[in-house]
Order: C-alpha cells, then sequence, then structure tokens
C-alpha cells in the first residue's frame, strides 16, 4: 500500500541522512540526491548480474534471478 511504501521509504531517508524526494498532494519528484541514489541502484544492481552472469559461465550453467509479474 502506499503508506506502507512512505514507511519504508521515510526510513531509507532517515538512515541515509537526507531526503531521496519530495512527495505530497502535488506529486512525487526525486531530490538530485535521490535522483543519485537511484542511477547508483541500478547500476549496482546491473553489477551484480553481470557478476552472477560470469559465476555461471565458469560453472557451464545458467544463473540468475527469474521474475514473473502478474
Amino acid at each position: 500500500s502506499q503508506s506502507t511504501v512512505s514507511f519504508h521509504l521515510r526510513a531509507l531517508e532517515e538512515r541515509l541522512g537526507f531526503d531521496l524526494c519530495r512527495r505530497g498532494r502535488k506529486g512525487f519528484v526525486l531530490t538530485e540526491r535521490g535522483r543519485s541514489v537511484y542511477d547508483g541502484s541500478k547500476a549496482l544492481v546491473a553489477s551484480i548480474s553481470a557478476f552472477e552472469g560470469i559465476l555461471g559461465e565458469l560453472h557451464h550453467r545458467l544463473v540468475g534471478t527469474l521474475r514473473v509479474g502478474m
């Protein structure tokens, strides 16, 4: 639910020590720091995926995460 997402987002912002986004009745927009965290997170996930592929090649098998959405 939206309140659950807001709760976890606020908890993350508290751990980081800065706001990731501005949210309210007018909508949602990432702050400059929020955009940096988002871009860094995407790079991190891509690096982990590439590393999983390297390990799979070393073991001569497919590895990774299968995600199915409905």
